[in-house]
């Protein structure tokens, strides 16, 4: 694809995007896993994040994070670059929450209190 710029436009480095950027160090990704108490340390690969995120999130959801963390962060670059639509927090807050909300009709009925426990904790902490 030919684009008129590589670089990452959810954060104001000239960084060429690349995944690892946009899911873990770039400005905006960091501040989405901050807002649920996650602290990605610099220069992180994926399968390490696993098991930071395993271990900060506490929570046999902690996939689920993962996954509904880095939909978000695509949707807003995609919102940004497709759309004009800025990016901020409130706005991925939104994203994310709704996303999750829909996996809840996908856990087990046994595993949902433990979801729903899981699920108003995160919502505390983006608070």
């Amino acid at each position: 694809m030919d684009l008129n710029s590589y670089h990452c436009a959810l954060c104001s480095f000239l960084v060429e995007e690349n995944s690892q950027h946009l899911f873990l160090n770039c400005d905006y990704a960091r501040m989405c896993w901050d807002i649920i108490g996650v602290d990605i340390p610099l220069m992180s690969s994926f399968q390490d994040i696993i098991l930071v995120v395993k271990h900060q999130i506490n929570s046999q959801f902690f996939m689920e994070t993962i996954v509904m963390i880095c939909w978000a962060i695509w949707t807003a670059r995609n919102e940004l670059i497709f759309r004009g639509n800025g990016t901020c927090r409130d706005e991925y807050i939104r994203t994310f929450f709704k996303e999750l909300k829909l996996i809840r009709f996908r856990i087990k009925q046994d595993q949902q209190p433990q979801f729903d426990s899981w699920f108003r904790h995160l919502e505390l902490l983006a608070a």
